[in-house]
């Protein structure tokens, strides 16, 4: 079952879009973005009558190159694009959370699918944690016009995983790959949309985490 459920993205937006995006990004600090210019927050909601599954994912949520201040003045989207996007999967039996990390970029990571995603999360009273993500699904990667391309693998994560990422004041993503690995920062409006996600109605429904 989960090797169907890995298989099945989201229909995403235009790249041309993206690329426009991640221009502004690279011009604009995060805090004087508004949140039209880093992608509106947005839930897209799937159901499956013939496989009995619904689910409900994150449509836009990239992150930064560069480390914000704590006002989120400073940072600037990493050109290579990559997406922290929360899904939450629902059968008749059961429900779970999957973190889905994009990657878009002009040269191959080739994401490892035996390697943890690592977040540095920062809290308000200076302490730091370590969340470690196991990934469970393949990656899926597409060449796209111009020579750019995209990677996509899922994670597993836990709810009360997502809650302690909002709790965070700065964060810290490494994705590791067979050719190096990627780091980008979140900035404040990477917590305000899980703090939006947690809020949603079917966080309710099914709930076993």
């Amino acid at each position: 079952m989960k090797k169907a459920i890995a298989n099945m993205f989201y229909n995403r937006r235009s790249i041309q879009v993206l690329f426009v995006l991640t221009f502004l990004f690279f011009v604009l600090g995060c805090k004087e973005m508004d949140p039209w210019l880093f992608g509106e927050y947005n839930i897209e909601y799937v159901k499956d009558d013939f496989d009995g599954y619904e689910k409900y994912f994150m449509t836009t949520n990239p992150l930064f190159s560069e480390e914000p201040d704590l006002n989120g003045a400073i940072g600037t989207l990493n050109f290579s694009g990559m997406h922290f996007l929360l899904q939450k999967f629902i059968t008749e039996e059961n429900s779970y959370y999957s973190l889905i990390l994009e990657y878009y970029s002009h040269k191959w990571l080739f994401i490892s699918e035996k390697t943890h995603l690592k977040i540095i999360l920062e809290k308000e009273d200076g302490k730091s944690k370590i969340i470690s993500l196991k990934p469970f699904s393949r990656r899926q990667t597409e060449v796209l016009s111009g020579g750019s391309i995209t990677e996509r693998i899922l994670y597993h994560i836990t709810l009360a995983e997502i809650k302690k990422i909002s709790t965070g004041i700065s964060a810290k993503v490494k994705v590791s790959g067979h050719d190096g690995h990627d780091i980008s920062y979140f900035c404040y409006l990477n917590f305000e949309y899980i703090k939006r996600f947690l809020k949603e109605p079917f966080i309710d429904k099914l709930e076993k985490d």
